[in-house]
């Protein structure tokens, strides 16, 4: 699931690689299981979206001697605990799936003939917002279409 990264392999990869990465609102848009003060006991800091700052090492990684190597077992722990302050929403079970591919990837709603098609999905998901997910008017059309975006992935 996760690469051992050692020191050679970080000078392969490149500091400035490093910095161009950032967390994006579908790495913190769940809700803690733990309450946020258990999760900052534990973690002692959060992810927040659009920063550079790496999650805490507790989220993640075991020091070994010779590299620093991603421990799955820490990882797992942390989906289950503190998505939100690891940044790790979209790896829980409500936002891991996938959105409604399209059935007509060239098509964009033009009139065909004198029938207009239906889009599929519905909704462009890239476009749903915190607002859209919240609202029962949308809920219907997000579970069908865009359900990793609101973690309606179990509904």
């Amino acid at each position: 699931m996760f690469e051992t990264l050692t020191n050679s392999k970080i000078q392969e990869q490149g500091e400035s690689n490093l910095r161009n990465v950032f967390f994006s609102e579908r790495a913190v848009n769940c809700d803690d299981r733990y309450s946020e003060a258990s999760c900052m006991f534990i973690y002692t800091t959060a992810v927040r979206e659009g920063s550079i700052i790496d999650r805490s090492i507790r989220c993640f990684r075991v020091r070994y001697p010779n590299a620093i190597r991603v421990n799955d077992n820490l990882v797992a722990i942390a989906i289950k605990t503190c998505p939100r302050t690891c940044g790790y929403c979209c790896l829980t079970p409500e936002y891991n799936c996938k959105n409604k591919a399209s059935k007509f990837p060239n098509f964009s709603g033009a009139k065909q003939g004198n029938n207009f098609a239906i889009s599929d999905p519905r909704i462009n998901c890239a476009k749903v917002t915190k607002w859209m997910c919240k609202s029962q008017l949308w809920r219907n059309i997000l579970i069908d279409d865009c359900p990793n975006i609101c973690g309606f992935c179990m509904a």
